[in-house]
């Protein structure tokens, strides 16, 4: 294992499956965890079955103890989830990288407010996964 150990949350969505693809296809990053909302039908089914692509990590519901075995979780989900999600990363010290938007005013200042804690790197323009392989690793190494 080398690189950055990440965590991809949503991941049995249309993006998270995408940010899962090219996480493994990335060398210089890990994919440390894959998790999405309880009752998902995505829970406990591995990587490779959403990918296609050989992995044997199993996506999980349980984001707080998954936290321990990342360096960054990468979020795509929706404001109040995205926010849930950045307390726990604060808490657990982990980076956060965040694709969601329409957070309101008091949700940018409770990102404002993690990002003095953690490393936060809030992009809103994604245009494909390969955006995100070439930037945000960039960032996150920087920290």
């Amino acid at each position: 294992m080398a690189g950055t150990r990440i965590g991809i949350v949503g991941a049995g969505g249309r993006m998270g499956r995408m940010l899962l693809e090219a996480a493994l296809k990335d060398e210089g990053v890990t994919l440390g965890g894959a998790f999405d909302v309880p009752g998902s039908p995505a829970i406990g089914q591995t990587v490779a079955q959403l990918t296609g692509l050989p992995s044997e990590l199993k996506v999980s519901d349980d984001l707080a103890d998954g936290l321990k075995d990342i360096d960054c979780l990468i979020d795509f989900t929706r404001p109040q989830g995205t926010l849930e999600h950045l307390e726990l990363c604060r808490q657990a010290g982990v980076a956060m990288v965040i694709g969601t938007t329409g957070f309101e005013a008091e949700g940018k200042e409770k990102i404002a407010a993690a990002a003095r804690d953690i490393p936060v790197v809030l992009h809103r323009t994604w245009r494909s996964a390969s955006i995100w392989s070439s930037s945000c690793w960039i960032r996150l190494r920087e920290s």
